[in-house]
């Protein structure tokens, strides 16, 4: 089991459905309705806020979309890049 599968399962259903429902929309690139920020200092690394969760991600020049991190907001969210 990965860290994204662990991090889904901390979720409770609701937000595990908000989640993959954010999933199906950076798929098909529908970032509409979605809370994108680039981060500072990163140069391909963004992140996505629903309510207290994050969904981090890197894009690579190919346009492939790489979900890096999943999990609630808190002091350590942003210290692991």
């Amino acid at each position: 089991m990965n860290k994204l599968q662990k991090s889904l399962q901390k979720l409770t259903r609701k937000e595990r459905d908000l989640v993959e429902s954010i999933f199906q929309k950076i798929k098909r690139g529908d970032f509409q309705g979605l809370t994108v920020k680039k981060l500072a200092g990163f140069g391909n690394i963004y992140r996505i806020r629903k309510q207290r969760i994050r969904i981090m991600y890197r894009t690579s020049p190919s346009g492939l979309i790489e979900i890096i991190s999943l999990g609630y907001r808190d002091e350590k969210t942003y210290k692991k890049f």
